[in-house]
């Protein structure tokens, strides 16, 4: 399945280079907020994503929370820095940077301690705004986040998220009506 989103985001990106206008705005912003999990992870995401001439960074914040019922919880903040592709029509975009985390997990002896530790963080996003002389500078889009962390605590030295998300964005990235 995996294989597959990553040929069809491929596909798409290369196929839609050659046709799409370039927009009017030049070095955009956009604003996203994503909800999606794993087999063991429900995840929510918020960020802000800024595009420089050869550059882009991203400030994120992530919530990730193992099945419903559990305790087993982790918060990260990360700064990433990556390059991104944008036309009037569409966003995609890759970022990796450092990660700050904390949460709270169960451990060996069955009891729930809490974690800190720093890491590292993937995100990558590709945004289609369809409807872009409708509802200018709204998008919606697909995301992978991985994040790997090293943990300060009695017993929990690394600890792993990695999740699929349905995203909204919004950006200054359209065609002025």
């Amino acid at each position: 399945m995996r294989k597959l989103v990553h040929i069809v985001c491929f596909v798409l990106l290369i196929g839609s280079t050659a046709l799409a206008e370039e927009p009017l705005t030049i070095n955009p912003f956009w604003l996203n907020i994503g909800l999606g999990g794993s087999p063991h992870h429900i995840n929510l995401n918020t960020s802000y994503n800024k595009s420089l001439d050869n550059l882009s960074y991203q400030i994120s914040f992530n919530f990730s929370k193992e099945y419903f019922l559990r305790i087993d919880a982790i918060t990260t903040g990360n700064i990433g820095l990556g390059i991104s592709d944008y036309k009037s029509w569409y966003i995609s975009s890759v970022y990796l940077g450092p990660s700050l985390s904390y949460g709270e997990a169960r451990n060996n002896l069955d009891r729930y301690v809490n974690f800190w530790g720093g890491g590292i963080a993937l995100n990558a996003q590709m945004y289609f705004m369809p409807l872009n002389k409708l509802f200018p500078g709204v998008g919606l889009g697909i995301e992978f986040f991985y994040n790997f962390n090293i943990m300060q605590t009695e017993d929990v030295n690394y600890r792993h998220v990695y999740s699929f998300r349905l995203s909204v964005c919004l950006t200054d990235l359209h065609d002025k009506l």
